[in-house]
Order: C-alpha cells, then structure tokens, then sequence
C-alpha cells in the first residue's frame, strides 16, 4: 500500500508505496482512506517528540482521518469509519461509526 512512513527521526518522513497493508484485529475493519490531517500532533509524532510516542520503527504518522470499508460484504462501502492512529496511508485499521 501507499503510505507516508518514518523509518527514521532525523530524516523525517517520505512516501512510500511498497509498505505492508495492515491486519484488522476482531473488532477492527480494514479501512480505504479518503482523507487525513497532517496536525501538529502528527507531526510531532512523525519527529518522535511527541509524548505519546514509543519510539518504535517504522512507523505511519496520524491520528485521525476518514474513509471507507474495504470489506463491502460486513458494512456498505459508504460506511464512515474512524481512525484513531496511523493514518497517513492508503490503508488503515479503524472502527465503523456508529458502531455495529
């Protein structure tokens, strides 16, 4: 998949579209996304500054966004989804809204 990826802090983020498409866990979807925010808060995630940040490599930048259900057989593929984490890419894990 197409994904924006940190792989290491002093060189800041770059485009990538070879990068492993996530595996949604039990109560997840797999999730196209439309659209994400590059806030301040992804960005200091991306420089490893922020406080919340583990430090772990590589990694996909973002913590909201908006897009579709991939799997168009569990939900209807205009379903609004939520992404709470890395969602600067093509392909995220994320809840349906409202819930299921």
């Amino acid at each position: 998949m197409k994904a924006i990826i940190v792989r290491d802090f002093t060189t800041g983020p770059r485009f990538e579209t070879d990068f492993s498409t996530p595996t949604p866990t039990d109560n997840e979807a797999l999730i196209h996304v439309t659209a994400s925010s590059l806030s301040n808060r992804a960005r200091s995630g991306a420089m490893g500054a922020h406080y919340s940040s583990n430090g772990k490599l590589p990694m996909i930048p973002g913590v909201d966004g908006i897009g579709t259900l991939v799997d168009g057989q569990k939900f209807t593929s205009s379903a609004k989804v939520v992404l709470p984490k890395k969602s600067l890419c093509q392909r995220a894990t994320g809840y349906p809204f409202p819930p299921v």
